[in-house]
């Protein structure tokens, strides 16, 4: 049985080693974003997502931390936007990188 990515980095004994197999299987280890978009998204990520969820706030007029049952997919749907809209980056939700996990 094949060995999953995370298994096979657990078993890396170099952070060398380890950093070069990351990088060669970059896109199995961070599927939402390629990697030359990576700096950037991480400098916006927080802001992206706080910026989506005041959105989606206003909009359906919602209370903080009472979001209903299914408002991930809103919220991401709306970062995504954000992403491509303002910093050209073409981000995939958590539900595009794992179709067999259900999100609520």
């Amino acid at each position: 049985m094949k060995k999953s990515v995370f298994e096979t980095l657990n078993t890396m004994t170099t952070f060398e080693e380890w950093q070069a197999y990351a990088e060669e299987h970059w896109e199995d280890i961070h599927p939402e974003i390629p990697r030359d978009q990576w700096d950037v998204y991480c400098e916006v990520k927080e802001k992206v997502e706080a910026r989506a969820e005041e959105d989606l706030r206003k909009r359906w007029n919602i209370e903080a931390n009472n979001w209903p049952l299914g408002s991930c997919h809103m919220i991401w749907a709306r970062m995504k936007e954000i992403f491509k809209e303002e910093y050209n980056i073409e981000w995939k939700a958590p539900a595009e990188c794992e179709p067999d996990v259900y999100f609520d």
